[in-house]
Protein backbone atom coordinates (compact mmCIF):
# COMPACT_ATOMS: atom_id res chain seq x y z
CA UNK A 1 0.00 0.00 0.00
CA UNK A 2 2.90 2.68 0.82
CA UNK A 3 4.32 1.98 -2.24
CA UNK A 4 1.90 2.68 -4.20
CA UNK A 5 1.66 6.52 -2.98
CA UNK A 6 5.50 7.66 -2.52
CA UNK A 7 6.37 11.59 -3.91
CA UNK A 8 4.15 13.19 -2.26
CA UNK A 9 5.20 17.06 -0.23
CA UNK A 10 3.64 16.43 2.64
CA UNK A 11 2.18 13.97 5.13
CA UNK A 12 -1.35 15.23 4.28
CA UNK A 13 -1.39 14.93 0.85
CA UNK A 14 0.50 11.56 1.63
CA UNK A 15 -3.03 10.95 3.96
CA UNK A 16 -5.27 12.36 0.91
CA UNK A 17 -3.95 9.64 -1.40
CA UNK A 18 -4.03 6.79 0.84
CA UNK A 19 -7.88 7.73 1.74
CA UNK A 20 -8.87 8.16 -1.66
CA UNK A 21 -7.28 4.59 -2.84
CA UNK A 22 -9.41 2.84 -0.61
CA UNK A 23 -12.61 4.93 -0.35
CA UNK A 24 -12.43 5.98 2.74
CA UNK A 25 -13.86 8.77 3.54
CA UNK A 26 -14.59 10.55 7.41
CA UNK A 27 -17.87 11.10 8.73
CA UNK A 28 -17.89 13.81 11.15
CA UNK A 29 -20.68 14.32 13.90
CA UNK A 30 -19.85 18.31 15.25
CA UNK A 31 -21.52 19.54 18.44
CA UNK A 32 -24.35 21.89 18.54
CA UNK A 33 -22.42 25.88 17.48
CA UNK A 34 -18.68 24.29 16.73
CA UNK A 35 -15.91 26.18 15.82
CA UNK A 36 -12.47 24.81 15.35
CA UNK A 37 -9.68 26.30 17.30
CA UNK A 38 -7.61 27.54 14.73
CA UNK A 39 -5.16 29.67 16.86
CA UNK A 40 -2.91 28.87 20.17
CA UNK A 41 -2.07 25.39 21.31
CA UNK A 42 -3.98 22.68 20.81
CA UNK A 43 -4.27 19.03 21.86
CA UNK A 44 -6.46 16.78 20.09
CA UNK A 45 -7.02 13.61 22.35
CA UNK A 46 -9.00 10.62 20.70
CA UNK A 47 -9.42 6.82 21.68
CA UNK A 48 -7.54 4.45 19.41
CA UNK A 49 -9.76 1.36 18.18
CA UNK A 50 -8.32 0.72 15.17
CA UNK A 51 -4.80 1.27 14.23
CA UNK A 52 -3.21 3.19 11.41
CA UNK A 53 -6.56 4.39 10.38
CA UNK A 54 -7.11 6.66 13.50
CA UNK A 55 -4.44 9.04 13.04
CA UNK A 56 -4.19 9.10 8.73
CA UNK A 57 -8.08 10.14 8.86
CA UNK A 58 -8.21 12.40 11.78
CA UNK A 59 -5.04 14.10 10.81
CA UNK A 60 -6.45 14.13 7.15
CA UNK A 61 -9.81 16.42 8.99
CA UNK A 62 -7.86 18.47 11.29
CA UNK A 63 -4.94 19.57 9.03
CA UNK A 64 -7.68 21.09 6.96
CA UNK A 65 -7.58 23.77 9.78
CA UNK A 66 -4.63 23.84 11.59
CA UNK A 67 -1.79 22.99 8.80
CA UNK A 68 0.76 23.10 11.96
CA UNK A 69 -0.57 19.99 13.05
CA UNK A 70 1.43 17.11 14.20
CA UNK A 71 0.96 13.40 15.17
CA UNK A 72 2.25 11.91 18.28
CA UNK A 73 1.88 7.92 17.23
CA UNK A 74 3.80 4.92 16.66
CA UNK A 75 7.84 5.47 15.85
CA UNK A 76 6.68 2.84 12.96
CA UNK A 77 5.21 5.72 10.92
CA UNK A 78 8.67 6.84 10.32
CA UNK A 79 9.43 4.48 7.37
CA UNK A 80 6.85 7.11 4.93
CA UNK A 81 9.64 9.47 4.85
CA UNK A 82 6.62 11.92 3.62
CA UNK A 83 5.65 11.37 7.28
CA UNK A 84 8.54 12.83 9.08
CA UNK A 85 7.69 16.44 9.26
CA UNK A 86 4.63 15.53 10.99
CA UNK A 87 5.10 13.13 12.94
CA UNK A 88 6.33 12.58 16.19
CA UNK A 89 7.53 9.15 16.60
CA UNK A 90 6.83 7.49 20.62
CA UNK A 91 7.76 3.51 21.73
CA UNK A 92 3.86 2.44 22.49
CA UNK A 93 4.99 -1.19 23.35
CA UNK A 94 6.80 -0.43 26.78
CA UNK A 95 9.90 -2.68 28.21
CA UNK A 96 13.28 -1.60 28.51
CA UNK A 97 14.57 1.71 27.51
CA UNK A 98 11.23 2.85 26.55
CA UNK A 99 10.59 5.63 29.18
CA UNK A 100 14.47 7.06 27.90
CA UNK A 101 13.12 6.99 24.24
CA UNK A 102 10.15 8.82 24.81
CA UNK A 103 11.65 11.84 26.58
CA UNK A 104 12.80 13.29 23.21
CA UNK A 105 9.56 13.16 21.92
CA UNK A 106 7.71 15.06 24.84
CA UNK A 107 10.28 17.60 24.74
CA UNK A 108 9.61 18.16 20.58
CA UNK A 109 5.66 18.16 21.61
CA UNK A 110 6.38 20.54 24.48
CA UNK A 111 8.21 22.99 22.47
CA UNK A 112 5.35 22.65 19.37
CA UNK A 113 2.50 23.29 21.77
CA UNK A 114 4.66 26.14 23.62
CA UNK A 115 4.87 27.50 20.13
CA UNK A 116 1.37 27.71 19.39
CA UNK A 117 1.00 24.33 17.31
CA UNK A 118 -1.44 21.26 17.50
CA UNK A 119 -0.90 17.91 17.90
CA UNK A 120 -2.73 14.69 18.03
CA UNK A 121 -2.56 12.11 20.81
CA UNK A 122 -3.95 8.89 21.78
CA UNK A 123 -3.22 8.42 24.92
CA UNK A 124 -3.73 4.70 25.39
CA UNK A 125 -0.74 4.75 23.42
CA UNK A 126 -2.59 0.97 22.26
CA UNK A 127 -5.09 -0.16 19.87
CA UNK A 128 -8.16 -1.32 21.92
CA UNK A 129 -8.42 -4.93 22.55
CA UNK A 130 -10.43 -8.05 24.44
CA UNK A 131 -9.99 -8.50 27.96
CA UNK A 132 -11.48 -10.84 29.26
CA UNK A 133 -14.88 -10.82 31.39
CA UNK A 134 -14.61 -6.68 30.37
CA UNK A 135 -15.32 -6.64 26.62
CA UNK A 136 -13.06 -4.56 23.91
CA UNK A 137 -11.56 -1.95 25.89
CA UNK A 138 -8.25 0.81 25.91
CA UNK A 139 -5.77 0.51 28.67
CA UNK A 140 -6.10 3.24 30.90
CA UNK A 141 -4.39 6.33 29.35
CA UNK A 142 -0.82 7.91 30.00
CA UNK A 143 -0.78 10.76 32.54
CA UNK A 144 1.38 12.45 29.65
CA UNK A 145 -1.34 14.28 28.71
CA UNK A 146 -2.65 15.73 31.49
CA UNK A 147 1.09 17.38 31.70
CA UNK A 148 1.19 18.23 28.60
CA UNK A 149 -2.00 20.35 28.61
CA UNK A 150 -0.79 21.80 32.39
CA UNK A 151 2.68 22.15 30.83
CA UNK A 152 2.00 24.71 28.28
CA UNK A 153 -1.93 25.55 28.59
CA UNK A 154 -2.85 24.01 26.01
CA UNK A 155 -7.37 23.87 24.74
CA UNK A 156 -8.48 20.27 24.31
CA UNK A 157 -10.60 18.98 21.74
CA UNK A 158 -11.74 15.28 21.75
CA UNK A 159 -12.79 13.01 19.45
CA UNK A 160 -13.91 9.30 19.65
CA UNK A 161 -13.95 7.07 16.85
CA UNK A 162 -16.88 4.45 17.04
CA UNK A 163 -16.13 0.78 16.71
CA UNK A 164 -13.78 -1.88 16.88
CA UNK A 165 -11.17 -3.89 15.02
CA UNK A 166 -12.45 -7.10 13.67
CA UNK A 167 -12.91 -10.88 15.89
CA UNK A 168 -9.39 -12.41 14.06
CA UNK A 169 -7.63 -9.19 15.38
CA UNK A 170 -8.82 -9.97 19.03
CA UNK A 171 -8.53 -13.46 18.70
CA UNK A 172 -5.04 -12.76 17.51
CA UNK A 173 -3.87 -10.86 20.43
CA UNK A 174 -5.54 -13.21 22.90
CA UNK A 175 -2.53 -15.44 21.61
CA UNK A 176 0.21 -12.99 22.04
CA UNK A 177 0.20 -8.89 21.64
CA UNK A 178 2.65 -9.50 18.86
CA UNK A 179 0.13 -11.33 16.83
CA UNK A 180 -1.93 -8.51 17.03
CA UNK A 181 0.20 -6.06 16.13
CA UNK A 182 1.27 -8.00 12.63
CA UNK A 183 -2.55 -7.75 12.04
CA UNK A 184 -2.73 -3.71 11.94
CA UNK A 185 -2.20 -3.21 8.59
CA UNK A 186 -4.65 -5.83 7.37
CA UNK A 187 -7.81 -4.26 9.10
CA UNK A 188 -6.54 -0.88 8.00
CA UNK A 189 -6.67 -2.26 4.38
CA UNK A 190 -9.75 -4.20 5.12
CA UNK A 191 -11.81 -0.79 5.71
CA UNK A 192 -11.83 -0.25 2.70
CA UNK A 193 -15.13 1.16 1.02
CA UNK A 194 -16.58 1.82 5.02
CA UNK A 195 -17.14 5.65 6.13
CA UNK A 196 -15.10 6.30 9.19
CA UNK A 197 -17.18 8.28 11.57
CA UNK A 198 -15.38 10.44 14.42
CA UNK A 199 -17.89 12.19 17.03
CA UNK A 200 -16.08 15.42 17.80
CA UNK A 201 -16.61 17.03 21.51
CA UNK A 202 -16.68 21.04 21.71
CA UNK A 203 -13.11 22.57 22.91
CA UNK A 204 -12.13 22.59 26.31
CA UNK A 205 -10.05 25.84 26.87
CA UNK A 206 -7.24 25.85 29.51
CA UNK A 207 -9.42 28.09 32.11
CA UNK A 208 -11.46 25.06 32.46
CA UNK A 209 -8.49 22.61 33.36
CA UNK A 210 -6.23 24.69 35.25
CA UNK A 211 -8.30 23.76 38.53
CA UNK A 212 -6.65 19.87 37.94
CA UNK A 213 -4.16 20.09 40.47
CA UNK A 214 -2.84 16.73 39.50
CA UNK A 215 -2.05 14.81 35.73
CA UNK A 216 -3.80 12.10 36.40
CA UNK A 217 -7.02 13.70 37.67
CA UNK A 218 -6.81 16.00 34.37
CA UNK A 219 -6.07 12.71 31.88
CA UNK A 220 -9.11 11.11 33.89
CA UNK A 221 -11.46 14.27 32.82
CA UNK A 222 -10.54 14.24 29.41
CA UNK A 223 -11.12 10.39 28.88
CA UNK A 224 -14.58 10.61 29.94
CA UNK A 225 -14.79 13.61 28.14
CA UNK A 226 -13.97 11.58 25.16
CA UNK A 227 -15.61 8.28 25.99
CA UNK A 228 -19.02 9.83 26.57
CA UNK A 229 -19.25 11.09 22.68
CA UNK A 230 -20.08 8.09 21.77
CA UNK A 231 -23.27 8.14 23.15
CA UNK A 232 -24.21 11.13 22.26
CA UNK A 233 -27.40 11.05 19.64
CA UNK A 234 -28.13 7.73 20.28
CA UNK A 235 -31.34 8.33 21.46
CA UNK A 236 -32.68 11.04 19.39
CA UNK A 237 -34.71 8.95 16.89
CA UNK A 238 -36.93 7.65 20.16
CA UNK A 239 -39.56 10.63 19.61
CA UNK A 240 -40.37 12.84 22.92
CA UNK A 241 -44.19 11.76 23.58
CA UNK A 242 -46.60 13.23 26.20
CA UNK A 243 -50.19 11.18 27.04
CA UNK A 244 -52.83 13.52 25.54
CA UNK A 245 -50.52 15.84 23.08
CA UNK A 246 -52.48 15.92 20.98
CA UNK A 247 -55.61 17.56 23.06
CA UNK A 248 -55.83 20.85 21.42
CA UNK A 249 -54.67 24.05 23.78
CA UNK A 250 -57.14 27.47 22.86
CA UNK A 251 -55.33 30.72 23.23
CA UNK A 252 -57.47 33.67 25.80
CA UNK A 253 -59.91 34.59 24.00
CA UNK A 254 -60.14 38.78 23.76
CA UNK A 255 -62.77 39.31 27.20
CA UNK A 256 -60.31 36.49 29.01
CA UNK A 257 -57.16 38.74 28.12
CA UNK A 258 -59.18 42.06 29.10
CA UNK A 259 -59.69 40.66 32.35
CA UNK A 260 -56.43 39.51 32.56
CA UNK A 261 -54.81 42.93 32.44
CA UNK A 262 -57.59 44.24 34.97
CA UNK A 263 -55.75 41.98 37.21
CA UNK A 264 -52.59 42.89 36.81
CA UNK A 265 -53.74 46.71 37.39
CA UNK A 266 -55.58 45.49 40.61
CA UNK A 267 -52.10 43.71 42.34
CA UNK A 268 -50.70 46.10 40.88
CA UNK A 269 -52.16 48.84 42.81
CA UNK A 270 -52.08 47.20 46.27
CA UNK A 271 -48.40 46.62 46.11
CA UNK A 272 -48.18 43.40 45.00
CA UNK A 273 -45.35 44.17 41.94
CA UNK A 274 -41.83 42.93 43.56
CA UNK A 275 -39.32 43.94 41.18
CA UNK A 276 -39.14 44.82 37.53
CA UNK A 277 -36.53 44.84 34.67
CA UNK A 278 -36.82 46.26 30.78
CA UNK A 279 -40.15 45.87 30.51
CA UNK A 280 -40.81 43.03 32.57
CA UNK A 281 -42.24 42.63 35.60
CA UNK A 282 -42.83 39.75 38.72
CA UNK A 283 -46.03 40.37 40.29
CA UNK A 284 -47.09 37.99 43.49
CA UNK A 285 -50.98 37.22 43.47
CA UNK A 286 -53.37 34.26 45.51
CA UNK A 287 -55.59 32.20 43.09
CA UNK A 288 -58.98 34.27 44.06
CA UNK A 289 -57.21 37.38 42.83
CA UNK A 290 -56.34 35.79 38.97
CA UNK A 291 -59.63 34.17 38.04
CA UNK A 292 -58.50 35.18 34.75
CA UNK A 293 -54.93 34.38 34.77
CA UNK A 294 -54.68 31.76 36.50
CA UNK A 295 -55.77 29.27 33.45
CA UNK A 296 -53.72 31.05 31.39
CA UNK A 297 -50.84 30.36 34.02
CA UNK A 298 -52.02 26.85 33.30
CA UNK A 299 -52.14 26.75 29.62
CA UNK A 300 -48.79 28.39 29.15
CA UNK A 301 -47.64 25.80 31.62
CA UNK A 302 -48.85 22.75 29.96
CA UNK A 303 -47.18 24.54 26.10
CA UNK A 304 -43.97 24.83 27.92
CA UNK A 305 -43.77 21.75 29.53
CA UNK A 306 -44.86 19.48 26.36
CA UNK A 307 -41.95 21.59 24.45
CA UNK A 308 -39.54 19.15 26.57
CA UNK A 309 -41.11 16.21 26.90
CA UNK A 310 -43.19 16.84 29.82
CA UNK A 311 -46.68 17.71 30.66
CA UNK A 312 -49.74 16.50 32.29
CA UNK A 313 -51.31 15.97 28.95
CA UNK A 314 -54.49 18.19 29.92
CA UNK A 315 -55.55 21.11 28.09
CA UNK A 316 -54.40 23.16 31.13
CA UNK A 317 -52.08 22.35 33.41
CA UNK A 318 -54.06 23.29 36.94
CA UNK A 319 -54.38 21.27 40.06
CA UNK A 320 -56.03 21.50 43.23
CA UNK A 321 -52.77 22.62 44.82
CA UNK A 322 -53.24 25.92 42.87
CA UNK A 323 -55.86 27.11 44.81
CA UNK A 324 -53.91 28.03 48.05
CA UNK A 325 -50.34 28.29 46.52
CA UNK A 326 -49.25 31.52 45.70
CA UNK A 327 -48.07 32.78 42.37
CA UNK A 328 -45.24 34.77 41.14
CA UNK A 329 -46.17 35.73 37.49
CA UNK A 330 -43.48 37.30 35.23
CA UNK A 331 -45.45 40.05 33.11
CA UNK A 332 -44.36 42.36 29.88
CA UNK A 333 -45.74 45.04 30.79
CA UNK A 334 -45.71 46.16 26.52
CA UNK A 335 -47.34 43.02 25.18
CA UNK A 336 -49.70 42.01 28.38
CA UNK A 337 -48.97 38.72 28.72
CA UNK A 338 -47.63 36.23 31.23
CA UNK A 339 -43.95 35.51 30.01
CA UNK A 340 -43.78 32.70 32.92
CA UNK A 341 -44.60 31.70 36.51
CA UNK A 342 -43.25 30.39 39.89
CA UNK A 343 -45.89 28.66 42.27
CA UNK A 344 -44.30 28.79 46.29
CA UNK A 345 -46.27 27.64 49.42
CA UNK A 346 -45.99 28.60 52.70
CA UNK A 347 -45.02 25.14 54.57
CA UNK A 348 -45.67 26.11 58.02
CA UNK A 349 -49.15 27.70 57.10
CA UNK A 350 -50.02 24.58 54.51
CA UNK A 351 -48.61 21.81 57.48
CA UNK A 352 -50.98 23.90 60.04
CA UNK A 353 -54.26 23.80 57.48
CA UNK A 354 -53.83 21.19 55.34
CA UNK A 355 -51.01 18.53 57.04
CA UNK A 356 -47.93 16.89 54.91
CA UNK A 357 -50.30 15.80 52.49
CA UNK A 358 -51.28 19.35 51.62
CA UNK A 359 -47.54 19.96 50.39
CA UNK A 360 -47.83 19.36 46.73
CA UNK A 361 -44.32 17.74 47.03
CA UNK A 362 -46.01 15.18 49.12
CA UNK A 363 -47.36 13.42 45.77
CA UNK A 364 -43.62 12.70 44.89
CA UNK A 365 -42.12 12.16 48.42
CA UNK A 366 -42.61 10.33 51.71
CA UNK A 367 -41.45 13.05 54.46
CA UNK A 368 -40.54 11.14 57.90
CA UNK A 369 -41.19 13.39 60.70
CA UNK A 370 -37.47 15.09 60.91
CA UNK A 371 -37.90 16.51 57.77
CA UNK A 372 -41.29 18.02 58.10
CA UNK A 373 -39.82 19.88 61.84
CA UNK A 374 -37.28 21.81 59.53
CA UNK A 375 -40.27 23.07 57.17
CA UNK A 376 -40.84 25.53 59.80
CA UNK A 377 -39.11 28.34 58.01
CA UNK A 378 -39.48 27.03 54.60
CA UNK A 379 -41.19 27.84 51.00
CA UNK A 380 -42.28 25.35 48.61
CA UNK A 381 -41.54 26.23 45.35
CA UNK A 382 -42.51 24.47 41.80
CA UNK A 383 -44.04 24.45 38.74
CA UNK A 384 -41.93 27.17 37.03
CA UNK A 385 -41.78 27.82 33.67
CA UNK A 386 -40.58 30.99 31.15
CA UNK A 387 -42.38 30.50 27.51
CA UNK A 388 -40.29 29.72 24.54
CA UNK A 389 -40.44 33.22 23.39
CA UNK A 390 -38.47 34.82 26.47
CA UNK A 391 -36.32 31.74 27.03
CA UNK A 392 -33.75 33.41 25.01
CA UNK A 393 -34.41 36.60 26.99
CA UNK A 394 -31.28 36.37 29.76
CA UNK A 395 -33.22 38.18 32.22
CA UNK A 396 -36.27 36.12 32.64
CA UNK A 397 -35.30 33.68 34.72
CA UNK A 398 -32.91 35.90 36.86
CA UNK A 399 -35.83 38.40 37.11
CA UNK A 400 -38.18 35.73 38.40
CA UNK A 401 -35.46 35.02 41.24
CA UNK A 402 -35.35 38.26 42.23
CA UNK A 403 -38.83 38.75 42.52
CA UNK A 404 -38.42 35.18 44.74
CA UNK A 405 -35.96 37.05 46.73
CA UNK A 406 -37.62 40.11 47.22
CA UNK A 407 -40.73 37.95 48.49
CA UNK A 408 -38.39 36.31 50.94
CA UNK A 409 -37.65 39.86 51.79
CA UNK A 410 -41.14 40.91 52.41
CA UNK A 411 -41.57 37.57 54.58
CA UNK A 412 -37.90 37.38 56.31
CA UNK A 413 -39.04 34.62 58.55
CA UNK A 414 -38.82 32.18 55.58
CA UNK A 415 -34.83 31.30 55.13
CA UNK A 416 -35.26 27.64 53.11
CA UNK A 417 -36.97 27.09 49.57
CA UNK A 418 -37.35 23.62 48.84
CA UNK A 419 -39.40 21.72 45.84
CA UNK A 420 -38.82 19.30 42.73
CA UNK A 421 -36.33 20.69 39.94
CA UNK A 422 -37.07 18.31 36.84
CA UNK A 423 -34.43 16.48 34.14
CA UNK A 424 -36.58 15.81 31.83
CA UNK A 425 -36.87 13.17 28.98
CA UNK A 426 -35.66 15.84 26.59
CA UNK A 427 -32.31 13.92 28.03
CA UNK A 428 -30.31 11.46 26.74
CA UNK A 429 -31.18 8.02 29.47
CA UNK A 430 -27.22 8.82 29.95
CA UNK A 431 -27.30 11.81 30.97
CA UNK A 432 -30.07 11.75 33.43
CA UNK A 433 -27.89 9.17 35.32
CA UNK A 434 -24.79 10.87 35.11
CA UNK A 435 -26.42 14.22 36.50
CA UNK A 436 -28.07 12.07 38.98
CA UNK A 437 -25.01 10.52 39.78
CA UNK A 438 -23.20 13.63 40.36
CA UNK A 439 -25.58 15.10 42.35
CA UNK A 440 -25.78 12.11 44.79
CA UNK A 441 -21.93 11.82 45.27
CA UNK A 442 -21.70 15.57 45.51
CA UNK A 443 -24.78 17.85 46.54
CA UNK A 444 -26.45 15.91 49.12
CA UNK A 445 -27.92 17.00 52.28
CA UNK A 446 -25.82 15.69 54.77
CA UNK A 447 -28.81 14.92 57.38
CA UNK A 448 -32.12 15.21 55.94
CA UNK A 449 -31.40 13.28 53.16
CA UNK A 450 -31.93 10.18 55.07
CA UNK A 451 -35.85 11.42 56.17
CA UNK A 452 -37.20 11.68 52.66
CA UNK A 453 -38.29 8.77 50.72
CA UNK A 454 -38.93 8.64 47.03
CA UNK A 455 -42.13 7.14 46.01
CA UNK A 456 -40.64 5.59 42.42
CA UNK A 457 -36.93 6.43 43.24
CA UNK A 458 -34.84 6.57 40.33
CA UNK A 459 -33.25 3.45 39.83
CA UNK A 460 -30.15 2.39 37.19
CA UNK A 461 -27.10 0.55 36.93
CA UNK A 462 -24.02 1.42 37.74
CA UNK A 463 -21.66 -1.01 36.35
CA UNK A 464 -22.14 -0.33 33.11
CA UNK A 465 -18.81 0.83 31.68
CA UNK A 466 -19.45 4.61 30.60
CA UNK A 467 -20.79 4.92 34.53
CA UNK A 468 -17.65 3.60 35.41
CA UNK A 469 -15.78 5.83 33.65
CA UNK A 470 -17.64 8.70 34.70
CA UNK A 471 -17.51 7.81 38.41
CA UNK A 472 -13.51 7.37 38.03
CA UNK A 473 -13.34 11.06 36.52
CA UNK A 474 -13.70 12.64 39.80
CA UNK A 475 -15.51 15.94 38.83
CA UNK A 476 -14.65 18.50 40.82
CA UNK A 477 -18.29 20.83 40.68
CA UNK A 478 -21.10 21.63 38.93
CA UNK A 479 -19.72 23.57 35.73
CA UNK A 480 -17.60 20.22 35.03
CA UNK A 481 -20.66 18.18 34.74
CA UNK A 482 -22.59 20.11 32.67
CA UNK A 483 -19.80 20.78 30.35
CA UNK A 484 -19.77 16.85 29.90
CA UNK A 485 -23.84 16.59 29.53
CA UNK A 486 -23.04 19.31 26.86
CA UNK A 487 -20.61 17.05 25.25
CA UNK A 488 -23.12 14.26 25.18
CA UNK A 489 -26.40 16.08 24.03
CA UNK A 490 -26.55 16.67 20.47
CA UNK A 491 -28.13 20.01 21.35
CA UNK A 492 -24.83 20.85 23.22
CA UNK A 493 -27.45 21.53 26.32
CA UNK A 494 -25.86 21.37 29.78
CA UNK A 495 -27.30 20.49 33.28
CA UNK A 496 -30.87 22.14 33.03
CA UNK A 497 -30.53 26.28 33.67
CA UNK A 498 -32.67 26.42 36.63
CA UNK A 499 -30.69 23.43 38.70
CA UNK A 500 -27.97 25.39 37.77
CA UNK A 501 -28.98 28.27 39.19
CA UNK A 502 -30.03 26.37 42.26
CA UNK A 503 -27.16 24.98 42.85
CA UNK A 504 -24.91 28.35 42.56
CA UNK A 505 -27.29 29.04 45.03
CA UNK A 506 -25.72 26.52 47.70
CA UNK A 507 -28.45 24.05 47.37
CA UNK A 508 -28.51 20.31 48.30
CA UNK A 509 -30.71 17.51 46.87
CA UNK A 510 -32.78 15.32 49.06
CA UNK A 511 -34.11 13.07 46.79
CA UNK A 512 -34.70 11.51 43.41
CA UNK A 513 -38.16 10.36 42.18
CA UNK A 514 -39.45 9.59 38.98
CA UNK A 515 -43.00 11.15 38.24
CA UNK A 516 -45.09 8.94 36.14
CA UNK A 517 -47.61 11.50 35.91
CA UNK A 518 -45.67 14.06 34.71
CA UNK A 519 -44.09 12.41 31.29
CA UNK A 520 -41.91 10.21 33.84
CA UNK A 521 -39.62 13.09 34.47
CA UNK A 522 -36.67 12.74 36.85
CA UNK A 523 -37.42 15.12 39.58
CA UNK A 524 -34.79 15.93 42.49
CA UNK A 525 -35.85 17.68 45.43
CA UNK A 526 -33.99 20.73 46.28
CA UNK A 527 -33.15 22.64 49.46
CA UNK A 528 -31.83 25.86 49.32
CA UNK A 529 -31.25 27.80 52.89
CA UNK A 530 -31.01 31.64 52.05
CA UNK A 531 -28.71 31.86 55.18
CA UNK A 532 -26.13 29.85 53.76
CA UNK A 533 -26.04 31.27 50.29
CA UNK A 534 -22.99 33.56 49.64
CA UNK A 535 -24.16 37.36 50.77
CA UNK A 536 -22.79 38.97 47.33
CA UNK A 537 -25.13 36.67 45.06
CA UNK A 538 -27.71 36.88 47.10
CA UNK A 539 -27.57 40.75 47.48
CA UNK A 540 -27.27 40.19 43.54
CA UNK A 541 -30.87 39.24 43.53
CA UNK A 542 -32.67 40.73 46.73
CA UNK A 543 -30.81 44.03 46.47
CA UNK A 544 -27.84 45.60 48.87
CA UNK A 545 -30.11 47.14 51.37
CA UNK A 546 -33.02 44.29 51.39
CA UNK A 547 -30.03 41.68 51.93
CA UNK A 548 -28.31 43.58 54.71
CA UNK A 549 -31.70 43.74 56.92
CA UNK A 550 -32.40 39.96 56.03
CA UNK A 551 -29.22 38.29 56.67
CA UNK A 552 -29.15 40.71 60.25
CA UNK A 553 -32.53 38.91 60.93
CA UNK A 554 -30.96 35.71 61.42
CA UNK A 555 -27.81 36.97 62.82
CA UNK A 556 -25.46 36.52 59.52
CA UNK A 557 -23.45 39.72 58.13
CA UNK A 558 -22.60 40.52 55.37
CA UNK A 559 -19.01 39.80 54.09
Amino acid sequence: LFKMHPQHPNAFAWFDSVAHSLTLQEEVDLPAEFEFPKQGPLIIVANHPFGVIDPIMLARWAGQFRPDLKVMTNSLLLAMKELAAHVIPVDPFGGEGSAKRNLAPMKEAIRLLRGGGALIIFPAGEVASYKPGRGIEEPAWSNHVGSLVRRTQATVLPVYFPGSNSALFHAAGMIHPRLRTGLLLREFCNRANTPVPMNVGQPIPFSRLKKFEDDESLTRYLRIHTFVLHQRGKEQEAKLTVTGENIAIIPPSEVQQEHMVEEIDRIRARGGRLVGQGGLSVYQAHSHEIPALLPEIGRLREITFREVGEGSGNEVDIDKYDRYYEHLILWDEEKEQVAGAYRLGRADVILREYGSKGLYTSTLFRFEKPFLANLEHAVEMGRSFIIKAYQRNLASLPLLWKGIAHWIARNPHYKKLFGPVSISKDYSSLSRKMIVEFLQDNRMHPHLSSFVKARNPFRYMRTRRMMREFISADLQNVDDCSALISSLETDGKGIPILLKHYLKLNATLLSFNVDKDFSSVVDGLIMVDFTETDARLLAKYMGEENCRKYLASHKKEVE
